[in-house]
Formats: structure tokens, sequence, C-alpha cells
């Protein structure tokens, strides 16, 4: 995860030392943190990411578009245009060949891509991502401060934290001695 600037938050039982590091994208808190404290830290994590350049957005093969901890569902229209956006990051790619990937059969009006641009703009701004450009240049997908969003950044760290939950419960039945430290990342917790 590391090598992927992935944000990664471990937990750690109070008997375990904390990890040391000097990677932007992770820290560490004790198991015994209220899911409050996980979310200011996931969002900081966030932020660090997106600071010092970890935060270059991927498409995946759900159709969810991510940067950090954060991540939006988009369209398959969408999506095809964000393949593109993606893969050239901060470079601009051609209006013809955005059109040419979201509608092969070809466009119908003049404004379909300006139209669904627009849509999209809206919905990538709250990662911290904004789409510039014109039809003569190309269009470019460059970061940006976040915008204002839900504090739980979406339905993957809910999942996150029923999973810790779970695993508080699970622990707490365990030993002091035999209680592992956790992982929370934003697809999946994993043992450490």
């Amino acid at each position: 995860m590391q090598r992927a600037a992935v944000p990664r938050l471990v937990i750690v039982d109070q008997l375990s030392e904390p990890p040391l590091s000097q990677d932007c994208c992770q820290d560490w808190m004790w198991q015994t943190g209220d899911e409050r404290e996980i979310r200011m830290r996931s969002h900081q994590l966030s932020l660090r990411a997106l600071a010092h350049g970890r935060g270059q957005p991927r498409l995946d093969a759900l159709g969810l578009l991510h940067v950090g901890l954060r991540s939006v569902p988009l369209p398959p229209k969408e999506q095809a245009l964000a393949a593109l956006l993606v893969r050239d990051f901060g470079q601009p790619v051609q209006r013809d060949e955005l059109i040419r990937a979201a509608w092969p059969e070809g466009i119908t009006r003049a404004n379909m891509l300006a139209s669904r641009l627009s849509t999209m703009r809206a919905r990538v701004a709250w990662l911290g991502l904004a789409i510039r450009g014109s039809t003569r240049n190309g269009y470019c997908l460059q970061a940006t401060s976040p915008a204002p969003g839900p504090e739980v950044t979406g339905f993957e760290d809910e999942l996150d934290l029923k999973r810790l939950g779970a695993h508080r419960a699970e622990s707490s039945a365990l030993t002091a001695s035999q209680a592992p430290a956790n992982t929370v990342s934003p697809a999946r917790t994993s043992r450490r």
C-alpha cells in the first residue's frame, strides 16, 4: 500500500509499539480511539497526501474515482472520460479523443462533451480535482483544494468503521497480550 501511496491509518493496541514511519500517507492511533478521531485522522491523511502530491487520482473497476481517502462514483460516460483524464493527469487530452472514448458511435449534439464535463466538474470538485481547458486546447484534470463534503469519506469508510467495531469486539475477547494491531485503509482493514 505504501508504494501505491494509499493513505493508511494503523490502529495499535495498548501493549504494542506504534510504527515509526516517515511516510506522509501513514498515521497511527491507539485502539481506544473513537470514531470521531478516526474520521479526523483519515481526513488529515487525505489532506497530507494531496499536499505532498501523493493524491494522484485513480479510477477503479467499479467506476469509483479516488483521490486519497475520498471517492465518488461516476456513471459510464464519465468513467470513459475519467479514464483518459486520469491517464494523462495534469496534461491536456484532446476533445476528439474524449468524444471517441465516451461516444464511440459519435455525438448527436455539439455540446454533449461540454455538458458532460460540466456535470463531471461538480462531481470531482469534492475530491480536490478540477477539469480545465477548452475545445481548442483540450481538457485537463488537475489537483485543487477539495470542496467541502461529508465528514465520512464515502461508503468505504463506513464499512471500515463497522469492521473496526467488529474487530474491537473480537479483540476484547482475546487476552491483552494476544491483541493484534490493525491497519485501516480506504478499501479494507488488514491485520498487522
